[in-house]
């Protein structure tokens, strides 16, 4: 940096082009940033803001009072907003109807993108075509002959977290109920043996905390950088490191599975499994067994996992 000011200094031609530059790129910037924007925004901008962190931040810590006012002031009209997510279009709850069923709008696109599929250690989240397929050609019917089976899950991992005793002990909410709905979840997608598997539910429920966790880490950093800035992340390390961890405590099952599959054909019998490894394997000739099944649970956990710590909660404060 001190050579490139010397060169400057001793060159008033660079000087004269340095300057020229500069003031160039602030009158782009401006004349971008100011264009007539289409819709209000939200938190608008200062003249020649170069990023989005401010914005992005104040946002974050008021979103709660800054969309309550916003419900006020533009009531059915869409505004924008700097989010953790980018720069996006709010809409107006009427317009929900006619747009949910727009075949030009696909929501899966923009998920993907947000939840970083694109990131080595992150494709559980890129919700393929696979995924759609087999949840309406088979998990939607199976979950009909599955009630008692989940309710006997559901009791077990319960009891064997939580525990039964009458005596207080402590508990750890995040981490011990998504073990819970780990379990139950896992005895609908792959069947009983494997939802005991007790290394496979932990190494699932920490890839999802961490990866959820780690995501928004990653939204701090502008879009374009992404791609690049998450090869020097740590965290990411440790996501990618825990996907690699599920794909070796399911292998030895996998295995397994193949051994008793080959059995079965030999004595002219069908394949004894009826769960989302083997819907995954009729459908697709290559696949990733632990990325499919933490794909399939990975809304089921953060869903239904803060929910469960709701009531729970709920319960407490009011017995």
């Amino acid at each position: 940096m001190t050579a490139y000011i010397d060169t400057i200094l001793q060159n008033p031609q660079y000087a004269v082009l340095s300057a020229i530059s500069v003031v160039t790129l602030l009158i782009v910037n401006f004349s971008f940033f100011t264009q007539q924007e289409k819709y209000p925004i939200l938190i608008p901008k200062k003249p020649f803001e170069l990023t989005n962190t401010r914005v992005v931040k104040e946002f974050i810590a008021n979103s709660r009072s800054l969309l309550a006012n916003a419900r006020t002031v533009y009531k059915d009209q869409p505004y924008r907003a700097y989010t953790e997510l980018g720069k996006v279009l709010v809409i107006p709850p009427s317009w929900v109807d006619a747009l949910k069923s727009n075949r030009h709008l696909d929501f899966q696109t923009p998920a993907r993108d947000d939840s970083h599929e694109y990131i080595p250690g992150f494709q559980p989240f890129g919700g393929s075509h696979k995924l759609t397929t087999v949840i309406n050609k088979y998990i939607t019917k199976a979950l009909m002959k599955l009630t008692g089976p989940i309710s006997e899950e559901a009791s077990l991992s319960i009891r064997d977290t939580l525990t039964d005793s009458r005596e207080w002990h402590p508990i750890r909410p995040q981490a011990d109920l998504i073990r819970v709905v780990s379990r139950v979840s896992s005895r609908i997608f792959m069947g009983e043996e494997l939802c005991r598997d007790e290394e496979w539910n932990r190494t699932s429920s920490e890839y999802t905390l961490l990866a959820f966790g780690y995501g928004g880490l990653l939204r701090s950093y502008p879009r374009w950088l992404r791609p690049y800035i998450h090869w020097f992340l740590p965290q990411c390390w440790e996501v990618r490191a825990k996907l690699n961890e599920a794909r070796q405590c399911l292998q030895p099952h996998i295995e397994r599975r193949k051994g008793i599959k080959q059995k079965a054909l030999a004595e002219g019998k069908p394949s004894p499994f009826d769960d989302s490894i083997e819907w995954f394997e009729k459908e697709y000739e290559k696949h990733d067994p632990a990325t499919e099944q933490i794909a399939v649970s990975i809304v089921a956990y953060h869903t239904t996992s803060d929910l469960l710590a709701e009531t729970l909660l709920n319960l407490c404060q009011h017995p």
